[in-house]
C-alpha cells in the first residue's frame, strides 16, 4: 500500500491516502474515521506516523478531534495563515490537493500612488494587474487580485497562464534572470 522508498515520508504518504478517501466519498462530511489501531493496521504503519498524519489533518481543517469519541471528517473548510511565505499552489501541495486556479482578468496599466508604494515603484509604472479565482475541491473558494511591475520582469504577461504558480514563475525568471546577470559579469573578469 505504502511505498517505504518513497521520497515522501510515511506521514506524508498516509496523510495523502486519507484525503484522497475523503475526495472520492469513502469518508463523508461528519463521519468518523477507523480507530488509530485500525489505521496503523490499514496502512502497516506505526500509531506515532498515524497520529502524526491526523494531526496535520486536524490542523489543515480536514479532520476534527472529539475527546472520548473519534476523530471525525470535517469538510469544507481549509485554513491558511495568511502571513506564510508560500504559496496558493504551494500550500494546495503541502495538503494533498492539486493546485486549480482560472485568471479572470490580466491588464497591463499604469499603477496608482498606492500600488507604487507598496511594490517601491515609480507611481504611473506599468504593472500587470492579476484577478484569479482560486478553487478548493473544484468549488471557487477565494478571489485574488495581485500587481506586478513588468519593469523586473521581462516578458511576464506570455508566461502566466491558469496551470501557473506565481511562485514557481518568479523563482524560475529570478535565476534565470541571476545567470543572465552572472555570466555577463564573469565577461570582464
Amino acid at each position: 500500500m505504502l511505498n517505504k522508498d518513497n521520497l515522501y515520508p510515511l506521514y506524508i504518504q498516509v496523510k495523502r491516502k486519507i484525503i484522497e478517501e475523503i475526495n472520492n466519498g469513502s469518508y463523508t462530511d461528519g463521519s468518523r474515521l477507523p480507530s488509530e489501531t485500525e489505521l496503523c493496521d490499514k496502512y502497516e504503519v506505526s500509531r506515532i506516523t498515524i497520529r502524526r498524519s491526523l494531526q496535520d489533518l486536524v490542523d489543515s481543517g480536514y479532520l476534527v478531534r472529539k475527546q472520548g469519541k473519534g476523530t471525525f471528517v470535517k469538510t469544507g473548510k481549509i485554513e491558511r495563515s495568511l502571513i506564510a511565505a508560500d504559496g496558493y499552489s504551494e500550500y494546495m501541495k503541502k495538503v494533498g490537493e492539486k493546485p486549480e486556479r482560472k485568471i479572470i482578468k490580466e491588464t497591463l496599466k499604469p499603477c496608482s500612488s498606492l500600488i507604487a508604494k507598496r511594490l517601491s515603484v515609480p507611481k504611473g509604472s506599468d504593472i500587470l494587474e492579476l484577478g484569479r479565482i482560486m478553487y478548493f475541491k473544484g468549488v471557487p473558494f477565494g478571489y485574488e487580485i495581485s500587481s506586478y511591475p513588468v519593469n523586473l520582469f521581462s516578458d511576464l504577461e506570455t508566461e502566466i497562464n491558469d496551470q501557473m504558480s506565481m511562485h514557481e514563475l518568479f523563482e524560475k525568471k529570478i535565476w534565470h534572470d541571476y545567470k543572465k546577470e552572472a555570466t555577463r559579469l564573469s565577461m570582464y573578469y
